[in-house]
């Protein structure tokens, strides 16, 4: 908890110079969309993996660094 204060600190300090003080535009995947990331296939089992991490991520709602 002591990290996300001092880097929370950081950043009020040194904001970068582009930052906009706004919301944040969230994007959602819909269905197809999900359906259509799930069955690409791809020549690595590297990138699948990844691909079935992100979805899992999608669907369950965790954070991809949680995993």
């Amino acid at each position: 908890m002591g990290m996300k204060t001092k880097l929370s600190l950081l950043f009020y300090l040194k904001k970068p110079k582009n930052y906009q003080k706004g919301s944040v535009p969230i994007y959602l995947l819909n269905r197809a969309e999900l359906d259509l990331m799930g069955s690409k296939e791809f020549a690595s089992d590297r990138l699948a993996q990844v691909r079935d991490t992100c979805l899992f991520c999608c669907f369950t709602g965790l954070a991809y660094s949680d995993i």
